[in-house]
């Protein structure tokens, strides 16, 4: 399962939770969950700026903000760059350890190492 798939699923996750959700938090899950249409079109880095957009001068220290802003630095991780296996890997372990700190069942996924 590539990167941009196991955005999607988290994100779906985060939606799901019982966890307080406001009006940014929806809008920026639906964001997170069109990563898969951004990548075909090539354009990951409006992607990138869609979401900084809706996280922009946001000081957002609930819950579910700060397991929204994991989901999406884990899906911005390797934008500019090589695609990094170690990192992304560590990267996804640590927000798999953030869910189960939340009480929050992660979905049983591993991204394909070296995929979008």
């Amino acid at each position: 399962m590539g990167v941009c798939r196991s955005v999607v699923l988290l994100a779906e996750t985060v939606e799901t939770t019982k966890l307080p959700i406001n009006s940014r938090h929806k809008l920026l899950i639906q964001l997170l969950k069109l990563i898969p249409l951004y990548k075909e079109i090539g354009a990951l880095d409006e992607w990138e700026t869609a979401c900084q957009g809706v996280l922009e001068d946001q000081d957002d220290t609930s819950e579910i903000g700060s397991l929204l802003w994991e989901v999406f630095e884990f899906g911005r991780y390797n934008l500019y760059a090589a695609f990094d296996v170690i990192g992304t890997t560590a990267c996804y372990n640590d927000l798999v350890n953030l869910f189960e700190n939340h009480n929050i069942k992660s979905p049983m996924l591993r991204p394909e190492l070296g995929k979008w």
